[in-house]
């Protein structure tokens, strides 16, 4: 994911967006992290964001987790580069999931907010690799699909 988003990319959004801030996701290379605001994770990038100053936010490499941050915050998120993403993530699909329902009936869907929306959308709980094993350890059901 980190080589999803180029020098060039950034200092283009950064022409779009003049008054944007820039929150880079912590799987970034380290070039582009020395032109950002702030690093974040998946943990606390909505936190993060919300704290920023601008009312318009760069976010990158990943189109997925900007897009969730998005809607759990009050700021434009704009996601650079357009779609960036996790290859892991993207690999699974909303059919896979349905599969793994129809053979799981009664377990929970916990998923990553680098998962595609249609995932998000079908997902019980979204969480970081931390907020999932938290919310398993704690949570009534017996059975996840992570």
């Amino acid at each position: 994911m980190a080589q999803m988003l180029t020098m060039e990319e950034l200092f283009e959004a950064k022409e779009r967006y003049p008054e944007a801030d820039v929150v880079l996701y912590i799987n970034t290379l380290a070039e582009e992290k020395a032109y950002s605001d702030c690093i974040c994770t998946s943990a606390n990038a909505p936190k993060i964001i919300e704290a920023m100053d601008a009312d318009t936010i760069l976010f990158g490499p990943d189109y997925n987790l900007a897009k969730y941050v998005e809607k759990l915050t009050s700021k434009r998120v704009v996601p650079v580069p357009e779609y960036g993403l996790c290859p892991t993530h993207h690999q699974i699909s909303v059919d896979d999931l349905l599969e793994g329902k129809k053979e799981h009936p009664k377990a929970e869907v916990v998923v990553h907010p680098e998962c595609v929306p249609g995932i998000q959308e079908m997902a019980d709980h979204i969480a970081s690799t931390s907020g999932m094993v938290r919310h398993c350890k704690e949570a009534k059901w017996d059975e996840f699909l992570i």
